[in-house]
């Protein structure tokens, strides 16, 4: 599964730098500093998922110390940090939909992402160390696949407007040569 949503998120990482890449050919200043934030975004996202890396500075820094934020009660030490990244995402949610805005079906595919995404995020950070070992099977289960439906939903945004890119550009080349 891990494979599986790295390859999703370097995915995601490709097309939203697409999007950038024909935003700076348009000449879209703001839009382009929103693709390059979305593409680093999904750069760290896919490091992340292949190299676990929150889980390593968890593991050996925040958790050794019993390092935990108030605000996050319910987790344990050191599981904030991915709940950290997604408040973050949705304080940029009002501008980021931007980018998505053109195209309807891509505005709904991102939004629903970020939707099945938060509930994933929220999920994971829950302690579930006194469970029993069925009881955190099912909820690893049920995260992981809320994740990668938020993933796909995300690739699904950003194939839309890249092909949106993509066909204003066709359109363009062809008003050239007629």
């Amino acid at each position: 599964m891990t494979w599986f949503e790295s390859i999703l998120l370097y995915s995601c990482f490709v097309l939203s730098l697409g999007c950038l890449l024909f935003s700076l050919l348009n000449n879209e200043p703001r839009k382009t500093r929103f693709w390059g934030l979305l593409c680093a975004g999904f750069l760290f996202l896919t490091l992340d998922e292949r190299f676990a890396l929150h889980e390593r500075v968890r593991d050996a820094i925040l958790s050794p110390r019993n390092i935990k934020l108030p605000i996050f009660f319910w987790t344990s030490a050191g599981d904030f940090i991915l709940l950290l990244f997604a408040a973050a995402g949705i304080l940029l949610l009002p501008r980021m939909i931007g980018l998505f805005s053109g195209r309807k079906s891509a505005k709904i595919c991102f939004l629903t992402g970020v939707l099945f995404s938060a509930i994933a995020v929220i999920l994971d950070s829950f302690n579930v160390e006194g469970f029993s070992i069925h009881i955190q099977r099912i909820e690893q289960f049920v995260e992981e696949i809320l994740e990668t439906t938020g993933m796909v939903f995300f690739l699904n945004a950003l194939l839309l407007v890249f092909m949106d890119y993509l066909a204003r550009l066709y359109t363009k080349a062809t008003c050239r040569i007629d």
